[in-house]
């Protein structure tokens, strides 16, 4: 197989339309329950994990709920959002979606009538209107036969291992924060961290844990780089 080009836009993926989600509860529970998660960590750490399920449950169906018990405080937390309301908030994203295959088409040589078939992989990759954004420029609909990992195997050789080591690499350098951390809570940063502040922190390293033992081969080096970023934001009073 010989690659022809590659081409990509910063700031479109699927943490992307996680954070759409995540600013559009953050705002709702704040007016409705009077509760700002970005000034709680665990709160702020919980909402991203939720807002990145109900993406995918608005994948196959028209609406998607969200409830969180106990956020901050006592305060339970619903909500629902549905997949026309999540399409308007991520109209802007969706727009830049043809982007990267305009660029593709261009730098290769090809047509849009020369492609024979469209993969897509990744979790954001089954949002329902970036399907119909690409099939509607591509005059062809994707399909999704294909995982992530499969698809590096496809690559030369170079660029496969490349491909499996970095999302490999981010995935392990996530899982040794959280062990790490949750190690030196009880040593090296003990003197310089409250009880409240270490329950806060260590309800964050498993919050991301039980993520970590959740997650699949759609993941991408993303999805590890973009939780590895919160994490350490959060946990930021224990991390040098």
């Amino acid at each position: 197989m010989k690659v022809l080009c590659h081409s990509f836009v910063q700031n479109l993926g699927g943490r992307d339309f996680d954070e759409v989600l995540f600013k559009h509860f953050a705002a709702h529970f704040n007016e409705k329950y009077k509760i700002d998660v970005y000034s709680n960590a665990s709160a702020f750490v919980r909402l991203r994990i939720s807002c990145e399920k109900v993406k995918k449950v608005l994948s196959a169906n028209a609406e998607a709920p969200l409830s969180i018990e106990c956020l901050i405080g006592d305060t339970d937390v619903r909500g629902i959002i549905t997949r026309d309301e999540f399409e308007n908030l991520s109209s802007k994203l969706l727009e830049r979606v043809t982007v990267p295959c305009s660029m593709a088409l261009k730098d290769s040589g090809l047509t849009v009538d020369e492609l024979y078939t469209i993969e897509l992989v990744g979790s954001g990759s089954h949002i329902p209107a970036l399907t119909r954004k690409l099939t509607s420029f591509l005059k062809k609909e994707p399909t999704r036969t294909l995982t992530a990992i499969t698809m590096s195997y496809m690559k030369p050789e170079r660029e496969n291992m490349l491909a499996e080591q970095d999302i490999k690499g981010q995935r392990n350098a996530l899982v040794f924060f959280v062990h790490d951390t949750r190690f030196k809570l009880c040593g090296t940063y003990k003197s310089f961290v409250t009880d409240t502040e270490k329950e806060e922190i260590t309800n964050n390293l498993q919050i991301t844990e039980n993520w970590l033992n959740e997650d699949s081969d759609n993941e991408s080096e993303q999805d590890y780089t973009g939780t590895l970023k919160d994490l350490k934001r959060v946990s930021g009073i224990c991390y040098f």
